[in-house]
């Protein structure tokens, strides 16, 4: 992480989104368009990920078997963004898509940016490879092009901010971390050789178990560190989605406004130009 391969990835990164944005905005892409490219980026990103991952292991009983890292496993926000992509792109208007699009916006605009501070992938790959091996191009490019998508809902209003996305992005967020706190201890293995409990294969979706190891700012060694950790993410989730919507929210309201008022105006001219007065 901060390496000089790091910060030349982060220069590539800001070149490729500056133009994705001119791009956008300039030819002002369908929203059929743009999620169906980033359907094709989305499908084309995972493959690369599974192909390059993808393990043969011998097994306890003999012979080898195919593995993939469960830390691999596409269950980390940015990773679910592809199912959420795919199910936006082909399901039809309506208050769910609605939601799902409103949804997207800050955990594409934002949590990418994160990523690309924080890169987990240099954790299993030598930052010496940042550009012989697959990984990083997958990694960086991916978060790119969410970051792009975040920012093309944002720019086109494709999704019509109200208050009620506030609280339904925050449940949403709540439910796959409640989820993902189930998967990390699905996946998770515990050796008793010792005489007590010791967790191996430990996964970390959503970092609802502390910070990503590349920060290490604290170690969580109590239940009730945890608890207020996890109520601070929450907490944090909703000050940083307020932020971000009520900007669109009271712009939509002004619009409509205005809009009312021009429809009361035509109203009345109405009525007087029809000499009902």
């Amino acid at each position: 992480m901060f390496t000089t391969n790091h910060f030349i990835w982060l220069a590539v990164c800001a070149v490729i989104l500056a133009a994705l944005i001119v791009l956008m905005a300039k030819f002002k892409p369908s929203q059929k368009l743009v999620l169906t490219v980033a359907c094709i980026c989305a499908a084309l990103s995972e493959s690369v990920k599974t192909l390059s991952m993808v393990e043969i292991l011998p097994t306890i009983s003999g012979g080898y078997t195919v593995y993939i890292d469960t830390q691999n496993l596409p269950f980390h926000l940015c990773s679910i963004q592809i199912f959420i992509i795919f199910a936006v792109r082909f399901m039809k208007e309506g208050k769910l898509r609605d939601t799902l699009l409103a949804f997207m916006y800050p955990t594409c605009a934002l949590l990418p940016v994160l990523a690309l501070m924080i890169p987990n992938v240099f954790s299993y790959i030598d930052v010496s490879d940042a550009f012989t091996a697959a990984m990083p191009y997958q990694y960086f490019l991916y978060h790119t092009m969410l970051i792009a998508l975040g920012v093309y809902i944002a720019m086109t209003g494709a999704a019509k901010f109200r208050v009620r996305h506030i609280f339904y992005s925050v449940a949403i967020m709540c439910i796959i971390a409640y989820a993902a706190i189930y998967l990390n201890s699905a996946f998770a293995s515990v050796d008793y050789s010792q005489g007590y409990a010791v967790v191996e294969n430990i996964t970390n979706f959503f970092y609802v178990y502390g910070l990503p190891k590349t920060l290490n700012l604290f170690t969580i060694t109590e239940k009730w560190q945890w608890l207020a950790y996890f109520f601070c993410l929450v907490a944090l989730v909703v000050v940083v989605f307020t932020i971000m919507y009520l900007p669109f929210i009271l712009k939509n309201r002004k619009r409509e406004a205005l809009a009312a008022d021009a429809e009361g105006e035509d109203f009345e001219s109405d009525i007087f130009d029809g000499g009902e007065l």
